[in-house]
């Protein structure tokens, strides 16, 4: 969504701003999904081969790039999660700590300042 930031938060933050611009909650909102898609390609790099074929007219072995992945349907996992969550975000914020609670640190970085 911060790709499309022009689109979904000029009318909120100016026309003229990037997500650098935006409050600490953005930026620290972007960076956690940027460090789970980095986790993903590190954690669970594909295993998948690549074949070699020779194609007409090179007479060499080239990679073939004709290779079909299955993807996941993210639209079907937000429906499931929609569908099995049993509380949405304002409900779940107002959970209170438990009596001797610990608690973690909040990231390095991240403003005292933020309600996460």
């Amino acid at each position: 969504m911060y790709a499309y930031w022009p689109h979904y938060y000029a009318p909120q933050y100016g026309n003229d701003t990037t997500i650098f611009d935006a409050p600490p909650l953005h930026q620290y909102h972007l960076s956690h999904c940027l460090y789970i898609l980095l986790q993903e390609l590190q954690c669970r790099p594909s295993t998948d081969l690549d074949t070699f074929a020779f194609i007409s007219k090179t007479h060499s072995a080239n990679v073939d790039v004709r290779i079909k992945k299955k993807c996941r349907s993210h639209e079907a996992m937000i429906q499931w999660q929609d569908e099995n969550s049993f509380l949405n975000d304002t409900e779940m914020k107002a959970i209170p700590p438990r009596p001797g609670q610990k608690f973690l640190l909040p990231p390095e970085g991240t403003d005292p300042a933020l309600d996460l």
